[in-house]
């Protein structure tokens, strides 16, 4: 299905994604924050992700995950987002001086080529601009539209007057004039000594600034960088309704709250024996989904769950588990206290969104922790048996007597 015109985005320097990404899930609910529809695109810089960290460790309701991991070294990498429900594509693009991530997505009316990018401090910022104006040279050829996310580490008195412009601050100002780009962001995105100080991050892209608009939100964590959220809108336009199905959903199930006795009594007074057809092709397949459907009816009727629908308004049922009610409230006022920092500058209420912001951190830290060792502590063998059930059988089971079993 292809996206309309319209496309929301986040992006951000997380300097460790993997113990934000529960607040990063929070942001794409949009009753979290102020952001009026959830994000289609996510931009995460220095992810600090290792190549043999596995894509669950980082997994976020309704949307592919795209890495970019720095080759063998700490730190740095990069890694997009893109919701389900997007024409997503690759492209084959590399650069030696930045780590990035390059993708096009495919709308109605046209194709954005949309880049993910961390240029480290100490990389040939000669060189970069090079690579950079190569690569938009190169996308410009098969997409319309150019929108470059990141950490450039590049200052501008152009785009923020209490920046001193630096030589790839002025590099990447003449590319923008070059090739008719427009740098969207004109306020501080990064935070030196508990105070928003330079513009670093950036939004570069071929719209003008009545179609892309940016606003600041807080820092992930206790991340040094703000976040950024934009919306581009070429045209009013009324996205297609988007068809549910009930394999959309989510399912979590409450597993500090299930009657293990119960459970294991009903497995044993339970008959699984089945006997298929002699007939059926696929004897063992068929077994297969009858014992499967069982055993999760089984659960189902002595452990509690609720479903969620991705990217829609949940603002009854927490985005993981182990967020509760009182914890989204918790991350709400963090929001507030930072929307009051943007309009008054005062030090005290930067003091008060800080202390809001150490105080969700440990909130989630904690909760998180309590719920896992809740749940292991509570029949940790039946939980991983019937979350393994509850997987799709992505090939068919061979048959004992065939050459592939």
């Amino acid at each position: 299905m292809q996206p309309s015109t319209d496309i929301n985005f986040l992006s951000t320097n997380a300097r460790c994604l993997f113990n934000k990404v529960d607040e990063l899930q929070t942001l794409t609910r949009t009753t979290t924050s102020n952001i009026t529809n959830a994000p289609a695109l996510i931009a995460i810089q220095e992810t600090w992700a290792d190549e043999g960290d596995a894509d669950s460790m980082y997994a976020i309701d309704g949307y592919r995950l795209h890495r970019a991991d720095r080759q063998n070294n700490f730190g740095g990498g990069v890694a997009t987002y893109t919701a389900d429900h997007l024409n997503t594509q690759r492209l084959d693009i590399n650069m030696t001086q930045a780590e990035s991530f390059w993708i096009s997505i495919k709308t109605t009316n046209y194709t954005l080529a949309v880049a993910n990018i961390y240029r480290p401090p100490r990389s040939d910022t000669a060189q970069f601009c090079a690579e950079l104006e190569n690569c938009i040279r190169t996308v410009k050829e098969k997409c319309r539209h150019i929108l470059l996310l990141g950490d450039f580490n590049a200052k501008h008195s152009s785009w923020l007057a209490s920046d001193a412009t630096d030589r790839l601050g002025e590099d990447l100002n003449t590319l923008c004039h070059t090739y008719s780009l427009t740098q969207h962001v004109t306020f501080p995105t990064y935070i030196h000594r508990q105070v928003p100080l330079s513009c670093l991050d950036l939004v570069i892209s071929t719209f003008p600034t009545n179609n892309l608009n940016v606003h600041p939100l807080p820092p992930l964590g206790a991340s040094d960088h703000i976040t950024i959220t934009g919306h581009i809108n070429i045209q009013p336009a009324t996205a297609p309704a988007r068809t549910h199905h009930r394999n959309d959903d989510n399912t979590y199930w409450l597993w500090t709250e299930q009657s293990i006795t119960s459970l294991r009594s009903a497995l044993t007074g339970t008959n699984l024996n089945y006997a298929p057809h002699p007939q059926d092709p696929h004897p063992v397949n068929s077994f297969w989904n009858h014992w499967r459907t069982q055993l999760l009816q089984i659960a189902a009727q002595h452990c509690q769950a609720i479903r969620t629908t991705p990217r829609t308004n949940t603002n009854n049922i927490p985005p993981r588990p182990w967020i509760s009610k009182d914890l989204l409230q918790e991350i709400k006022e963090k929001h507030r206290r930072y929307r009051i920092y943007l309009k008054t500058h005062e030090a005290t209420d930067w003091q008060h969104f800080t202390a809001q912001r150490n105080r969700v951190t440990k909130l989630l830290r904690c909760a998180k922790s309590d719920f896992v060792q809740s749940s292991t502590a509570k029949g940790s063998n039946l939980h991983q048996l019937i979350k393994h059930l509850k997987k799709p059988i992505k090939h068919p089971i061979p048959d004992l007597n065939s050459p592939t079993a």
